[in-house]
């Protein structure tokens, strides 16, 4: 298989590309004016262009650290489309400070409290998005370059917890909420020595020969319906460690790997478990029938991509369990961001897999098609809001939460076993 490699790390870079054309140099050589229009600057050529071997309807937006001051945690942006970039302003990122409300705040409190703080998120996210002008003129210039629309890769190591799904973007009187908008892919830098600094996923379709490797915490599936036993036959693992050695044998074959477990974030790699298991013991495993089966991984669990910066670690990487499963060379995986429910996450996996038998599917578009079922329940206001408003409020948010990492082209088709 040939991966898809975008070269050019933007390691060592300490300053955002320019906004305006580029003139001519004080003294000595005349540099030529750069074109620029609502995408961004033509890209210089000695500039790294994380579009140059994308799909031409494909634009990656690269969301970045910066640490310039002590007590102070600020990102910027950096977007790419068809050989031209475009990068936060420096007035626009003082916008760009870690939100003092994160959204696993309103979705971990009990019954009516639970629902009370989904709203105040809500209201929470517009406010945040109404600042974020330089985003919102990007992602405008993306639609208006491609009516038949374009397709989003979003590149976020940092620790922030922004749910980018739920950027609003305000055209006029009329808004769309980003995941709405677009079909969205996710990625994460992987820890690889050849693959660190690009974008590496496999752009093949994925045709497995049907196997689907499971463990399914019993506790979750306790009710009718929660298992994907209802949907298809497995390889069922009685322990996610069973699943696990499975995986470290290069002779199995299985085109899905699915895990239903608890997923618990830590500030650090020892307290960020899976299914129990710390993700510090995730980085022994070879998982050699990954590689060799190019699976498809299904971590049907809470915070399984949630970002972990050790501090321990002293370099501000992001580590999560879905960059694990990348990086021993899973082809795609669908995991989540924060918290998620029992109900919808087990829908969400019968759903994929159904339609991975039935022809194929088209991850990105499935969850973009699910947050714009969500979004058409909400109010028009939070002025008052009536029976089931909260319910539709925390639905939506529950429904940002699943994420997408592969290449955007990608149709996953799951065949019968063999």
């Amino acid at each position: 298989m040939t991966a898809n490699r975008v070269v050019g790390a933007l390691q060592g870079r300490s300053t955002p590309a320019p906004l305006a054309p580029v003139a001519a140099e004080p003294a000595g050589e005349i540099r030529p004016a750069v074109a620029a229009d609502a995408t961004g600057l033509s890209m210089p050529s000695a500039a790294p262009d994380l579009s140059r071997e994308l799909p031409h309807d494909v634009a990656l937006l690269k969301v970045i650290a910066v640490d310039d001051a002590p007590d102070r945690y600020r990102f910027r942006l950096e977007g790419y489309f068809r050989g031209r970039m475009w990068s936060s302003t420096e007035s626009d990122e003082k916008a760009h400070l870690r939100p003092g409300l994160a959204m696993d705040d309103a979705l971990t409190a009990d019954s009516e409290a639970a629902l009370e703080a989904a709203v105040e998120y809500y209201e929470f996210i517009m406010g945040w998005s109404a600042t974020k002008h330089g985003l919102g003129n990007w992602l405008r210039g993306l639609r208006a370059a491609d009516p038949a629309g374009v397709r989003l890769i979003i590149w976020d190591d940092t620790d922030t917890g922004l749910p980018w799904e739920l950027y609003r973007l305000v055209d006029g009187a009329a808004h769309r909420w980003l995941g709405e908008a677009f079909p969205v892919t996710r990625w994460t830098t992987i820890h690889d020595p050849d693959r660190h600094g690009q974008f590496s996923a496999f752009s093949e379709p994925v045709r497995s020969g049907g196997g689907i490797l499971c463990f399914e915490d019993g506790e979750l599936v306790a009710g009718a319906g929660l298992s994907i036993t209802s949907v298809a036959a497995v390889s069922r693992a009685d322990t996610l460690v069973e699943l696990l050695r499975r995986l470290d044998d290069e002779g199995q074959r299985f085109g899905l790997v699915y895990v239903r477990a608890h997923g618990q974030h830590g500030a650090d790699v020892r307290s960020a478990r899976l299914g129990g298991i710390p993700l510090a013991r995730f980085e022994t495993l070879g998982l050699r029938a990954v590689h060799a089966s190019g699976s498809v991984v299904l971590l049907n669990a809470c915070n399984s991509a949630r970002p972990v910066v050790d501090p321990a670690m002293g370099d501000r990487a992001n580590r999560n369990f879905a960059e694990i499963f990348l990086r021993r060379r899973a082809l795609a995986v669908v995991a989540t961001m924060g918290e998620v429910p029992t109900g919808s996450s087990a829908a969400l996996a019968r759903s994929v897999i159904a339609r991975a038998r039935a022809g194929g599917v088209r991850i990105p578009e499935f969850l973009q098609g699910r947050r714009a079922e969500a979004a058409r329940e909400l109010p028009a206001d939070t002025l008052v809001l009536g029976p089931g408003d909260r319910e539709a409020i925390q639905d939506f948010l529950y429904a940002s939460r699943y994420v997408y990492f592969g290449h955007p082209d990608t149709l996953f088709v799951l065949g019968e076993p063999s």
